[in-house]
């Protein structure tokens, strides 16, 4: 265990407060994946360019992974053996990180590409859902199994 990992556990609001960063962080992150993705799917906010809204969204979604990324991993310092006999917390570590590289990769590329075809961007709006819901549906998981 991990100096980090006692302080979480043995504190009385260590836990607390990494969850509750963990939540808004995860909230900035899939609030602004699902309204960008109903852009990509041409439901809401037709009036801007896909590329605008990309970038209105950006930062919120960035932050709220940054806020994610650092507070989950406190959380699973404090009782990092359960976590690591967990197969729900394996699978959400898979499922991460497919849905990081995707996002960096073919989800950045078509929210700045005005011009990509209806059927990628719709393709790319729903495969960023499946994938990012996913985590936290897993993440959720992890009290479970």
């Amino acid at each position: 265990m991990s100096w980090w990992g006692t302080f979480v556990r043995e504190s009385t609001m260590g836990f607390a407060i990494a969850s509750v960063f963990l939540l808004f962080g995860l909230t900035l992150l899939l609030g602004g994946i699902f309204l960008m993705s109903l852009r990509l799917f041409g439901l809401i906010l037709t009036d801007r360019s896909v590329s605008q809204v990309g970038r209105d969204f950006r930062k919120w979604t960035l932050a709220g992974l940054v806020l994610a990324l650092v507070s989950g991993p406190t959380m699973w310092a404090a009782t990092a053996m359960r976590y690591y006999d967990s197969p729900a917390f394996w699978l959400e570590q898979q499922i991460l990180a497919v849905a990081i590289v995707f996002h960096f990769s073919l989800w950045e590329w078509v929210i700045r590409k005005d011009d990509a075809p209806a059927v990628l961007r719709a393709f790319t709006g729903a495969l960023a859902l499946f994938l990012w819901f996913g985590v936290g549906v897993m993440g959720r998981a992890i009290g479970f199994f």
